[in-house]
């Protein structure tokens, strides 16, 4: 049987027009026995934070000083298609 793949994104808010994807999240399961094969976790650079639902960002725990380093959404999804 083939791996399963259990996705979790976190965003800005609930409209993709306006908002963003700042979380990226994966574990890759066997897909009998549902044993951990990997894991990968992913900061993702807001684009329009201006634009965030508040409410979100505290649900979240968005905090720009720990978004510094992450990755722009392109970048993110080019390391986490590997899996």
């Amino acid at each position: 049987m083939r791996p399963l793949a259990f996705v979790d994104l976190e965003t800005t808010g609930l409209d993709p027009e306006r908002h963003d994807i700042i979380e990226l999240a994966i574990i890759l399961v066997d897909g009998e026995t549902l044993e951990e094969q990997a894991t990968l976790s992913l900061k993702v650079k807001p684009e329009r934070i201006e634009q965030a639902d508040p409410e979100a960002l505290a649900l979240n725990g968005y905090r720009p000083e720990e978004w510094e380093d992450a990755l722009n959404l392109k970048a993110a999804l080019e390391r986490a298609a590997p899996m």
